[in-house]
């Protein structure tokens, strides 16, 4: 009889032992499932957060691309402006030169058809002297 009384009382610690056991692995499993509830919110808002931060370098990276190729068309027009006006200021100036050489070109026949002419009264006047 205490042989039946000492097993039924080593059962009854065995079965409180296992409903321990149970209740600390239900506890531990419903930590689990919250830590990983946790885990997976904080996966998802950095999920979301690099999205967002993709979206918004992709749109800053637009403008600046808009930005870089207005400024090169701004630049390129500039250069066009610049070199219409030197081409214009060079080819004013080579006119210039060029008439300002034909004024001298005149100036010195002149000279020359003065001097010849000059030349040609002293050797008449030579010639009527002798």
């Amino acid at each position: 009889d205490s042989a039946i009384k000492g097993l039924e009382a080593k059962i009854k610690r065995l079965e409180s032992s296992a409903k321990s056991s149970k209740d600390d692995a239900t506890k531990q499993l419903i930590e689990a499932t919250e830590n990983n509830r946790k885990l997976t919110e904080k996966v998802e808002s950095l999920e979301k957060e690099i999205k967002d931060l993709r979206k918004d370098f992709d749109d800053k990276l637009k403008v600046c691309k808009k930005k870089a190729e207005e400024k090169q068309q701004s630049l390129k027009e500039a250069f066009e402006k610049e070199k219409y006006e030197l081409q214009a200021h060079v080819k004013t100036e080579k006119e210039a030169l060029e008439n300002k050489i034909k004024t001298l070109k005149t100036d010195l026949a002149a000279r020359n058809q003065s001097e010849g002419d000059l030349a040609s009264k002293m050797k008449n006047l030579e010639d009527e002297n002798k």
